[in-house]
Order: C-alpha cells, then structure tokens, then sequence
C-alpha cells in the first residue's frame, strides 16, 4: 500500500515544484515590504485567470458593504428570533443594524463587510482593534418562489445568550481567528 502512495505522491511534489520554480509573475518584490495590493496589480501577467474570477461567487464572496454589495434589505425592516427584535436600515449611504450586542445590550452597529452572495449573505460588524464580528442574522438570497428574500437567524432554532462561547461578539464568531485563513 505504502509503494502506491509513492507512485502516486511523489511526482505530484515533482509537477508542484517545477510549476512553483519556472512559471509564475516575472517581477520581483521586495518580500520585506510585501503588502495587500489588490487584483489589479495581477492583470497583466494573469489576464484569463483574471476575467473567470472576476464577478465570480470568490470574487464577491468578501466585499465593501454598499449599495451594489448588500443583497439584504435594510429599508427599515425588523427580524424578530427569541424576543430580540432587530431592525435593519440604512443612513447616508451606510448599512446599520440595531440588535442585541455585548452583555444583552440593544446596540447600532454598522455593516463593514458583506460575506458570501449565494443562499445566503452574511454580514461582518467591526470592533476596536480590527476585529470582525460575523452577525448571526442573515440574508436569504434565494428568489421569494424558493423561500428567500428574507432574514434568518445562523441558529434558527437555538438562543445563544450573550455569555454562550458562540455568541456573535466572542471569539468563536471572530471572522479574523476563524474565518480569515481560509477566506
């Protein structure tokens, strides 16, 4: 069984290898001040690969809330679960939601950051220092004929209290210690 895992391992390392070596961007960068510079930085030398992300479910799967990300109404709508009633709304062209914050407190927050497009859209609220909450109510983005169109708790059928470890300010919700590696 071993000698099969052999065959099999080592010329994918080898394949992996030459392909890391002797392809890729031909400019070099200074590792030492490497920074987030956007897609458009990658167009020139990755142009196909460029236009089959573009506007795919990975390109918009993390985007700026506005008013061409935001698949959620927020024109004054209110979601009830559990007895806490959150209302959904808009002001100067941000995106705020009132709902159950630290320690039981009814609080606005504003929506930093859409997550995902497609069911359903989730919505990211930032904290001091930079960090991402994930908001348990979430968007239905299925046509109303399929169920969607409206807002549902991530825990449809459960209350997580402020001092359950997946309540949605704690760390088990932190999009930067759970969610970032991977997205």
């Amino acid at each position: 069984m071993k000698s099969h895992i052999k065959v099999l391992f080592v010329p994918a390392i080898v394949v992996f290898l030459f392909g890391t070596l002797f392809t890729g961007c031909t400019e070099k960068t200074d590792e030492s001040k490497a920074d987030f510079v956007g897609y458009a930085a990658c167009i020139s030398c990755h142009q196909q690969e460029t236009s089959q992300w573009k506007n795919s479910d990975h390109d918009m799967a993390m985007k700026i809330a506005n008013k061409n990300t935001v698949k959620g109404d927020f024109n004054n709508q209110t979601f009830t679960h559990f007895g806490i009633t959150s209302k959904f709304y808009t002001r100067n062209g941000k995106f705020y939601v009132y709902t159950e914050g630290d320690e039981g407190a009814m609080q606005e927050f504003e929506v930093k950051y859409t997550f995902g497009v497609r069911p359903l859209q989730q919505y990211l609220i930032e904290f001091p220092g930079g960090k991402l909450q994930v908001l348990p109510l979430c968007w239905d983005t299925r046509p109303k004929e399929q169920g969607g169109q409206r807002w549902f708790h991530i825990y449809d059928d459960e209350r997580i209290t402020p001092n359950d470890q997946l309540y949605w300010t704690g760390v088990n919700q932190n999009w930067n210690y759970m969610c970032a590696e991977c997205h």
